[in-house]
């Protein structure tokens, strides 16, 4: 393997259930992040107006959330180094590493994304 991946531990969750993820350099060169906010979570809900630059598929990605906002600074993500996040779904235990945007979980497609356009998408049933 040879790249950056983002990576779940699993591809279909309950709501209820953490989700840990993350994203791994798997290359040789570190890996710039520069926005202060530096992945957030979507779902795609289907048959809503709107699309995203080259994906009108019948609908849209729509903010669940993200890492919150810092202020902008330079990290590396090294050669072999991953950052990994656990996501309580169940909202009990609130990660102070995710900030909620949506009002509530609903089944359906979601996808994590880090800037620079890495992504891994999962399912809650």
């Amino acid at each position: 393997m040879n790249g950056v991946y983002v990576f779940t531990d699993r591809n279909v969750y309950r709501i209820g259930e953490v989700v840990e993820f993350g994203i791994v350099n798997c290359g040789d060169e570190p890996v710039e992040f520069g926005n202060p906010r530096p992945w957030w979570i979507d779902r795609w809900v289907t048959n809503e107006s709107g699309c995203m630059p080259g994906n009108c598929t019948g609908g849209t990605w729509e903010p669940v959330g993200n890492a919150g906002c810092a202020p902008t600074v330079v990290c590396f993500l090294d050669p072999g180094e991953n950052w990994t996040v656990r996501w309580d779904t169940s909202g009990a235990n609130r990660s102070e590493t995710l900030y909620m945007v949506a009002d509530n979980l609903t089944p359906g497609t979601h996808c994590i994304w880090y800037e620079g356009g890495y992504a891994k998408e999962f399912e809650f049933v």
